[in-house]
């Protein structure tokens, strides 16, 4: 994704720091890495250098600079890895938010496969130099269980399964509001928000189709936690539906969930919703059959700390 991109500033985003809109734009860039492009002058504000707390303006021309990827392997760093499972096929790893994946322009190191290539996993090729054994993805504020390929022919026979549906992706998430009916399937066509290019929308017209299975587990005040069974997997899928249905989920700043504290009158859950900084999304279970030899193989990913905070402030009332 290397080259230039041009951003005009909009009235929703004004006031914002620059390296937070720049993250939000350009979800594969982590914000450390915003930053850095900032500092090496990468950044352009009306065609003017400046810093990354500078606060955004309606109408303000943004140019960010990508340099080409570093044609060399990632390089093993020591990093805490929390494995749920290793053979010598593949891993799955419990991946904590704030964590990116895989090497990209802007970062290219303290990824999770630099700390897989420390501890030893042998990675498929399939990926290419930057990515290798990445079978599927999660976003770097999402947490969760995910799967690493350690060869080519497992990797392609993860691939597949994942491309035919038969992999069974299970979320649990918290949102800002309480959906009208207590489960249901969500069936959108998806595409790129044509009113607000860095986001994502199923109002829209495209072939492509976008499908969320939820049900609610527990309702919390002004809250409600979910798990969504994933039948699809597009970009902010879970939090394009679920924002368009009229709960975000809570700390979602790009699709309006960050600042829905700020209606909330009960004290213990507006300071409960107002201390998660990110998305309220943690992927907790992931089932498939072993690509190898066909087994039955099942994860589940316990709830991180931040999370675990939100739903006892959440529950105190």
């Amino acid at each position: 994704m290397s080259g230039i991109y041009q951003f005009e500033i909009e009235k929703a985003d004004e006031g914002q720091r620059l390296d937070r809109y720049l993250a939000l734009a350009v979800p594969a860039l982590s914000r450390s890495a915003i930053q850095r492009l900032i500092r090496d002058g990468d950044v352009s504000v009306d065609g003017e250098l400046t810093a990354p707390k500078h606060r955004v303006q309606t109408g303000e021309r943004v140019s960010l600079r990508i340099p080409p990827p570093r044609a060399a392997a990632p390089e093993a760093q020591p990093m805490d890895l929390d494995f749920l499972y290793r053979d010598e096929h593949f891993v799955v790893i419990n991946k904590p938010a704030g964590m990116t994946v895989h090497p990209a322009p802007g970062q290219a190191d303290q990824t999770l496969v630099n700390g897989l290539l420390y501890e030893g996993v042998g990675l498929s090729g399939i990926g290419g130099v930057q990515r290798p054994g990445i079978v599927h993805r999660l976003d770097r504020e999402t947490s969760g269980v995910m799967v690493v390929a350690s060869h080519d022919e497992a990797h392609r026979k993860l691939s597949k399964a994942f491309a035919q549906r038969e992999v069974k992706k299970t979320y649990l998430c918290v949102t800002a509001g309480k959906p009208r009916k207590p489960e249901g399937l969500i069936d959108t066509p998806y595409g790129r928000d044509p009113k607000h290019r860095l986001r994502f929308s199923g109002k829209v017209r495209s072939d492509r189709r976008a499908r969320t299975r939820y049900r609610v587990l527990e309702t919390m005040g002004p809250c409600a936690l979910l798990e969504i069974d994933l039948l699809t997997g597009r970009t902010h899928q879970i939090r394009v539906h679920l924002s368009e249905a009229g709960t975000p989920l809570v700390g979602d700043e790009l699709y309006g969930g960050g600042k829905r504290w700020k209606g909330v009158s009960w004290p213990p859950a507006k300071e409960a919703m107002r201390a998660m900084t990110r998305q309220a999304l943690h992927a907790h279970r992931l089932a498939f059959q072993h690509p190898m030899t066909e087994q039955a193989m099942d994860f589940e990913s316990p709830l991180p700390a931040d999370f675990e905070r939100l739903l006892e402030g959440l529950r105190s009332g």
